[in-house]
């Protein structure tokens, strides 16, 4: 329809010129008139060209920011990775050490008798001495025990043995009643004397005690 409107155009503007003896401007016009026509036909797939232009830099824009999204996901999860290996290892160590500081409390034979606590720099430290000449290892544990009842408040670790190497400084390792773990740092702090009724136990470890005789067999 444009290309029809544009000859119709030339056509009249032919006429025109001869009529009044300006066939010069016919001819300037034809060259406009073409460069209309092809602007008009091309103008379609010119705007197309120009929105799939800004529809690329947008798509661009979002594949970026989901590149940029992935990224961080990924580093997330080599940080989530890398925490998670990092517990594992604290609880396989941990375990390690519950089994051998039981083991050597076990294998090492020394009865300790509590003597006293304290709270040298604000940490908790249980003083036992050896009642039968046998000093633990470092690293020994024993439960801490109500001797009443029976019940264990938690575990406490030979950290180091006394300068006259007679007695062993002990921390917990292992609080299982923090109440009571509470109370005897606060009694430690006024007191060095043993609250009464506690007792060092030896572990047992079922796998290693002896098994119960049969008294039928």
């Amino acid at each position: 329809m444009a290309t029809v409107l544009a000859l119709a155009t030339l056509a009249g503007a032919y006429v025109g010129a001869l009529s009044v003896n300006m066939l010069w401007l016919f001819i300037v016009l034809v060259p406009a008139a073409a460069l209309v026509v092809t602007g008009l036909q091309l103008w379609p797939r010119v705007k197309r060209t120009v929105q799939r232009s800004r529809d690329y830099d947008r798509l661009l824009g979002q594949l970026e920011v989901q590149q940029h999204s992935l990224h961080l996901a990924g580093e997330a999860l080599e940080t989530l990775k890398t925490e998670s290996t990092k517990l594992e290892d604290a609880a396989r160590q941990r375990g390690r050490d519950e089994v051998m500081g039981a083991v050597q409390a076990m294998l090492g034979g020394a009865d300790l008798q509590l003597v006293g606590v304290g709270m040298p720099e604000n940490q908790l430290v249980i003083v036992a001495r050896s009642s039968n000449e046998v000093m633990p290892s470092v690293g020994s544990r024993y439960e801490l025990t109500v001797a009443l009842t029976g019940e264990t408040q938690g575990t406490v670790s030979v950290s180091r043995l006394s300068e006259d190497e007679e007695g062993a400084l002990l921390t917990p390792v292992v609080e299982s009643v923090p109440d009571f773990w509470k109370k005897l740092r606060d009694h430690a702090r006024i007191s060095s004397a043993v609250p009464e009724g506690l007792v060092l136990t030896t572990p047992v470890i079922p796998e290693l005690a002896a098994p119960e005789r049969n008294p039928d067999a």
